[in-house]
């Protein structure tokens, strides 16, 4: 079956008074080939959440059946749904960034979201808006996930690896400044990013005519927002806020 008739399949079980099974969201899932799959999906999820809420809350739910009081979909849902969507080569940003989309709103789609599931999202993300997202769902999430070493490695190594080598230094300053380091093996791609990314402004500097540049040298934006205990001194320098 294509997408397309699995979802009139599962809009007739509704329509039938029937409620479809976590299976048939997986098997949805599982049909996700580019972004607008993945929006399709993404509504089948957030209408399977709040029928199935309905449905307990009204106390339709049979004797024995498996449906989760709180109504969220099992543990790997969310992981299952951000692989579909890295399947789109075509548009990978905007198929990530319906799988960001579905993490914030976690509680309308019916997922939890783990610390698996935040990796997965940072080792997937296009640019560096989207890494700013996941590290706010990071530090966002109930129950909460500790903004540990293993999160500021991540969120480093996503930003050097999209080319953002001077927000991933700053980034890993005020990481390091809070007391949360990255490991050996991003800190030296890190550091390879920064000397070719000055090799690269120097080349650029010797190129340049008399008059160009001008208005250059401010900072980059903000990237990844701000953690509590923001360490004194780091205001006006891009990175982790």
């Amino acid at each position: 079956m294509t997408l397309r008739e699995m979802l009139a399949s599962v809009d007739a079980r509704y329509a039938a008074g029937a409620m479809p099974a976590e299976r048939h969201v997986a098997q949805l899932v599982d049909k996700v080939a580019d972004a607008d799959d993945a929006a399709k999906v993404a509504g089948a999820m957030a209408k399977f959440r709040a029928l199935r809420l309905s449905r307990v809350s009204s106390g339709r739910s049979s004797p024995g059946t498996t449906l989760r009081r709180d109504g969220y979909l099992g543990e790997n849902a969310l992981l299952m749904f951000i692989s579909a969507c890295a399947r789109d080569s075509a548009d990978p940003r905007r198929a990530m960034d319906v799988a960001i989309r579905v993490a914030e709103a976690r509680h309308v789609h019916g997922v939890r979201v783990g610390k698996t599931a935040l990796l997965a999202l940072l080792a997937r993300s296009v640019d560096a808006g989207q890494i700013a997202r996941v590290y706010e769902i990071w530090r966002a999430v109930d129950p909460p996930v500790d903004v540990d070493a293993v999160c500021a490695d991540a969120v480093v190594k996503a930003l050097v690896r999209i080319g953002e080598a001077g927000t991933a230094e700053a980034s890993a300053r005020v990481f390091r400044d809070v007391g949360v380091g990255i490991g050996e093996e991003t800190r030296r791609a890190l550091e390879e990013a920064i000397a070719a990314e000055e090799r690269g402004k120097g080349e650029e500097a010797e190129e340049a005519t008399p008059g160009d540049g001008e208005g250059e040298g401010e900072a980059d934006r903000v990237v990844v927002a701000g953690a509590e205990g923001e360490p004194e001194g780091t205001e006006g320098e891009e990175g982790l806020r």
